[in-house]
């Protein structure tokens, strides 16, 4: 690797002209410096929490407490009013 690629200014100028997510994923995973700065991107590019949500399992909602089963034993987490 060129070591103008080592320089984090640098990296991230040109990683700021990539649009989509599935380049940032691909530059995520050149090298540790560049998954440092492509990681950035990526948490810039999520809308909502729906995905990171997901990734906790089945959630139910009842009596404005949600539920999550399957991560630890009984996780509940309140609506705060």
């Amino acid at each position: 690797m060129h070591s103008a690629l080592c320089i984090a200014e640098i990296v991230q100028e040109i990683l700021g002209f990539l649009h989509e997510k599935r380049n940032l994923k691909a530059c995520s995973l050149v090298c540790w410096n560049w998954f440092h700065l492509s990681i950035d991107l990526l948490w810039g590019t999520i809308n909502s929490v729906k995905p990171l949500m997901n990734l906790l399992g089945p959630i139910h909602f009842t009596h404005k407490t949600w539920v999550c089963q399957d991560i630890v034993a009984n996780c509940t987490f309140n609506l705060i009013n």
